[in-house]
Parts: C-alpha cells; structure tokens; sequence
C-alpha cells in the first residue's frame, strides 16, 4: 500500500503541475508508472496464488 500511494502521488504531482513536467520528472513518473502496473500484477498473481493454494488443498 505504501508503495501504491507513493507512487500515485508521484504521478499526480509531476503529471499534474505546469512546472514540474521537465524531463528528469517525466522519466521518473514513468517509472512511478511502471510500478504501479507491477504492483497491480502482483497483487493478482498473489491473489490467485493463495486462491489455488488454500482450495487444491482442501480437495
């Protein structure tokens, strides 16, 4: 969650104000980015992981 939340205001602040959209900011939004998708991507893999884990288990 921690890293969702940073992220995300890292994206809102160099996407959403005028002045920090330089390109050093923009490079580092992008990877904010990047992370967010990874972090979505984990968190369902994990999701299913537990998932097929806990039922197989018990049939």
């Amino acid at each position: 969650m921690v890293g969702l939340t940073g992220n995300l205001l890292v994206c809102r602040v160099a996407f959403g104000t005028r002045q920090m959209r330089t390109t050093t900011n923009l490079l580092i939004a992008s990877l904010a980015c990047s992370d967010i998708v990874m972090i979505g991507i984990i968190i369902i893999k994990m999701k299913e992981f537990v998932y097929y884990e806990t039922v197989k288990k018990q049939d």
